[in-house]
């Protein structure tokens, strides 16, 4: 199940930026976000600092 949520969600970010007319930044900063998401997590994604 972990890693189908995983897939969706990088697939579906991938979907939606492929979808815009322009899409809104270039393909090495998506992939770089995309990378530290998977690296860091939802926590850090959201702001938080990570946990000690």
């Amino acid at each position: 199940m972990l890693a189908r949520a995983w897939v969706g969600e990088q697939v579906g970010v991938l979907q939606w930026w492929v979808e815009q007319d322009a899409p809104p930044m270039p393909p090495e900063e998506v992939v770089r976000m995309l990378l530290d998401l998977a690296l860091r997590g939802r926590y850090w994604a959201t702001g938080f600092d990570m946990p000690a």
